[in-house]
């Protein structure tokens, strides 16, 4: 489902003049770029965050509009902005933890080099403690010439017991204090490899939002008519596969099948309600929709495009944990998820739907299976566009239910 706008970008080398101020002729984009520009430094956070947020608040504002090619884009550009001020973050995130690292070394070599120090001296009062310890008080006044001198010795003695006394605790405090800034230095530098594992992954949403954004341009040739026309087939779908999942549909029994066995062929190409070939596969149980992942198979072949079909950036996570056979064969194309996806959170669809009640996935293969034994039944609905959206569903034991969309029997 909602394959549209996921479009071939071999056309984008030749568009690239086609940005944002090239809307209807003369018409200017809904915010302007210069809105919410500021003189923030690279080094003030709190200006970069302000910053994030009065774009963010451009978006709320442009995704209350009706929803309009002009509208859409300029969501896509308050988005392009935020992507591009959280990656500014992250970069002066990174930054000041390797400089917060770099002091910590500082500290902790400065540290090692004390504990060295209080060590050796720590020996050598050991050494002179133990000495004296092998010379008796009464020995040690005998051989005294003065009651004076004797004296003398033994506050001395006592006041080098309590200079060793003192760097002992010296010694602990030191360690201690060593320990805590190494731990400090482990963490950070953990911090950082997912600040650069974070700022990889910001890079490439990027790019993808920038490429979804060209896409839309190139295909409606920035025409509000050809967006709309997109637009339209792109609600009838939705409410067209709601309304099956709902049992609006009109079914005919088949009867029954086994698993495995052949129950349609997918549609090749461009329908009514389908911009591309793809099996929109979901899993119903007493009327409530499930997560098909937990019930098909893992360890099969597979590519993950759920981001943006182009550039093949995997988004939605893929993590089959059932024993269900799958309706196509593998290797399997999988372009949306279940759930808050990718799409249904970033794409430009966003604005329609905010969950995907099923998956979609496609292959080389166009025959269809039953994924578990079942009853089969015939469907089909007829969607606002005037457009029959043909269907099979199988009907299990234990009040389950799968249902296959985009598909020709």
């Amino acid at each position: 489902m909602l394959h549209a706008f996921r479009f071939q970008l071999t056309q984008l080398c030749i568009v690239t003049a086609l940005w944002l101020g090239l809307f209807f002729g003369a018409t200017q984009p809904i915010f302007a770029q210069s809105t919410c520009q500021s003189s923030c430094s690279n080094q003030d956070l709190d200006c970069l965050k302000a910053q994030q947020s009065c774009w963010e608040s451009k978006i709320n504002s442009a995704q209350q509009q009706t929803v309009s090619l002009q509208s859409t884009i300029a969501v896509m550009t308050g988005q392009i902005n935020v992507q591009q001020l959280q990656i500014s973050q992250t970069e002066l995130e990174i930054q000041q933890l390797e400089q917060e690292i770099l002091l910590l070394s500082q500290q902790i070599s400065n540290l090692e080099v004390s504990l060295d120090t209080l060590s050796s001296a720590l020996i050598t009062q050991v050494q002179f403690h133990y000495k004296q310890r092998a010379t008796s008080r009464i020995a040690s006044l005998l051989f005294t010439h003065t009651l004076s001198t004797f004296l003398s010795q033994q506050q001395y003695l006592q006041l080098a017991q309590a200079h060793l006394t003192n760097l002992l605790q010296q010694s602990e405090t030191q360690r201690l204090d060593f320990d805590r800034q190494k731990a400090l230095k482990e963490q950070k530098q953990r911090q950082v490899q997912q600040k650069e594992a974070q700022l990889v992954t910001q890079h490439i949403e990027l790019s993808n939002k920038k490429a979804l954004q060209q896409q839309i341009l190139v295909e409606t040739k920035n025409n509000e008519t050809t967006f709309q026309a997109e637009l339209d087939r792109t609600r009838a779908e939705i409410e067209a596969t709601q309304a099956i999942l709902a049992g609006k549909g009109t079914e005919t029994k088949v009867g029954e099948v086994r698993q495995g066995d052949a129950i349609a062929t997918l549609i090749q190409g461009a329908s009514c309600n389908s911009s591309g070939t793809h099996l929109h596969f979901s899993v119903v149980k007493d009327g409530a929709r499930q997560n098909p992942f937990d019930f098909l198979k893992n360890g099969i072949e597979y590519s993950n495009c759920s981001g943006l079909n182009n550039g093949c950036f995997a988004a939605d996570e893929f993590n089959p944990r059932g024993d269900w056979e799958w309706p196509i064969d593998p290797k399997i194309s999988f372009t949306q998820g279940y759930g808050a996806t990718w799409s249904a959170q970033h794409g430009w669809v966003s604005s329609l739907y905010s969950f995907h009640d099923g998956i979609d996935i496609s292959s080389n293969s166009n025959k269809i299976k039953a994924v578990k034994d079942g009853i089969l039944f015939r469907g089909s609905y007829s969607g606002q566009n005037g457009c029959f959206l043909k269907y099979v569903r199988v009907e299990h034991p234990n009040a389950y239910s799968t249902y296959y969309l985009h598909v020709n029997f």
